[in-house]
């Protein structure tokens, strides 16, 4: 897996429009057979776009979350209607008050905080790639052999 990060433009059924966070071309990408069907993708959400397929494919998604009590441990944010307790992770230790916006996302079956919302994109890019892409690919590959 090659993963990229990218930012929802727009959303069909059976995939999305995408920009790439590093800058360049928008492209069209396909949902993965983990994702189709599974997971709602919406426009503005942060998504990890696996390059090596042909057509590339939505492999992984953030959301984009409001702080509404931060916490030493945990976060409480608000995703659209509903309110989610994130983990922090170490190593990617964020700064956050109430109303900052956040990417949050399922891992290993818990929501974790990941990093703060900058003009639509994660503040921190690199150090997503090197602490969350390894961990995709495990959780991507274990699923894929259920």
């Amino acid at each position: 897996m090659q993963f990229e990060l990218a930012t929802v433009i727009s959303c069909g059924p059976n995939g999305c429009r995408v920009a790439p966070v590093s800058g360049g071309q928008e492209f069209e990408t396909r949902y993965s057979v983990l994702v189709q069907d599974r997971v709602k993708i919406r426009p503005g959400q942060l998504v990890a776009v696996d390059m090596e397929p042909a057509l590339p494919e939505v492999a992984w998604r953030w959301y984009r979350a409001r702080v509404v009590e931060p916490g030493e441990r945990l976060v409480i944010v608000e995703e659209r209607e509903r309110r989610l307790s994130a983990a922090r992770v170490p190593g990617l230790e964020t700064s956050d008050s109430v109303g900052d916006e956040i990417w949050v996302t399922g891992m290993e079956g818990s929501w974790e905080l990941h990093d703060r919302v900058v003009d639509g994109k994660p503040a921190n890019p690199a150090r997503l790639r090197e602490k969350v892409f390894p961990r995709i690919a495990a959780q991507l590959s274990s699923r894929k052999q259920e």
